[in-house]
């Protein structure tokens, strides 16, 4: 008995000092798994699903807006742009461990969703994005769904920031700096200070609740249009030149010769040559960058060539030589056959 008393004790021993791991080979909670459980805590579950996210909020907010979209040329390329957006972002709502603004970056940044041609980093998305997303907003915190309308929130913010940053800068920002650190909200506030407004915002329902009701569209729409790096550029097509101001230089290249050169983009990079103050820019690969880190500025001139005109023209000069080259050799044919047949009755004659 006092074997099995003292094999007992033994075993209880080892098997609690095998439970008992030491501090470095204990599994340690992230700050992100701790931050997810006080969201949890503030903002409740996340409550709807996809379908309902997407059809109520969007239908909803749609019919407070004020533009119409009905008539307009850029119809078809404004709503593609806005259902493309509402999908990823709801992705983002269904899939993301954590709702951040850390983290709504990483998502667009994930293989290259967000880079200077995606939806993401485009810096021509209408306002009229952000404030259907803040309208939705609106809606989704009447409905107590906190988390859907941080993600709204959040992702106008990065919309607003992407007009007036570089998107390069946006992620750099975002690897560089540990939200968890002292600073990062003052640094957040200096870089991307549209960031750091929905930052501050969407840090829980009272603080949303606040910000919503306060939010002037207008004076918004006032504030980022004056942040906006505008620049003017000069379009020639080698018959007549074009001055076109309000041009953001975070955009695109091929975005320039669509939208402000007239060109459609299935004709970009295949039907055009373009040239930047007398240099040729080569569109499979500069197409690609913005204006800004192409060196194009105030002023600049754009020169584009058409390719396929040059081709028709140089086609009917071609035609044309060959019709007149077959008619010389006609003629010259019938004037040798003329002349045999003089020849041959001059003989007869004889």
């Amino acid at each position: 008995l006092s074997h099995f008393h003292c094999w007992s004790a033994s075993t209880h021993f080892s098997m609690t000092k095998k439970a008992t791991k030491p501090l470095h080979l204990q599994k340690q909670k992230s700050p992100q798994t701790t931050f997810a459980s006080n969201a949890s805590s503030l903002f409740g579950p996340r409550k709807l699903s996809s379908n309902a996210w997407y059809g109520f909020y969007s239908h909803s907010a749609e019919g407070a807006t004020t533009r119409e979209e009905e008539g307009e040329d850029d119809h078809q390329p404004y709503s593609s742009s806005w259902d493309c957006l509402k999908k990823q972002l709801i992705e983002f709502h269904d899939t993301a461990k954590v709702l951040s603004f850390k983290s709504l970056v990483e998502f667009w940044n994930h293989d290259g969703r967000m880079d200077k041609n995606s939806l993401g980093g485009s810096a021509t998305l209408p306002f009229e994005h952000a404030e259907k997303l803040y309208g939705m907003a609106t809606i989704a915190m009447e409905l107590r769904d906190y988390h859907g309308a941080k993600v709204m929130i959040l992702a106008a913010g990065l919309l607003h920031q992407t007009k007036v940053t570089d998107v390069d800068e946006i992620i750099d920002f975002v690897e560089e700096n540990n939200c968890g650190d002292a600073s990062y909200e003052d640094s957040l506030a200096e870089t991307l200070p549209f960031c750091y407004d929905t930052y501050m915002a969407s840090k829980s329902p009272d603080t949303m609740t606040t910000y919503l009701n306060s939010l002037n569209i207008e004076q918004l729409k006032t504030e980022l249009a004056s942040s906006e790096p505008l620049i003017t550029l000069v379009f020639n097509d080698g018959t007549t030149e074009r001055t076109v101001p309000g041009v953001n230089s975070l955009i695109t290249l091929n975005t320039a010769l669509s939208k402000y050169g007239d060109i459609l983009p299935s004709k970009i990079s295949r039907s055009v040559r373009v040239k930047h103050n007398g240099t040729r820019l080569f569109l499979s690969g500069s197409g690609k960058k913005s204006l800004s880190d192409l060196g194009i500025v105030d002023n600049d001139v754009i020169e584009i060539e058409d390719i396929n005109a040059i081709s028709s023209d140089n086609i009917c000069i071609d035609i044309t030589n060959k019709l007149n080259g077959n008619l010389h050799s006609q003629s010259s044919a019938t004037g040798k056959r003329s002349k045999r047949k003089g020849k041959k009755k001059g003989k007869g004659k004889k």
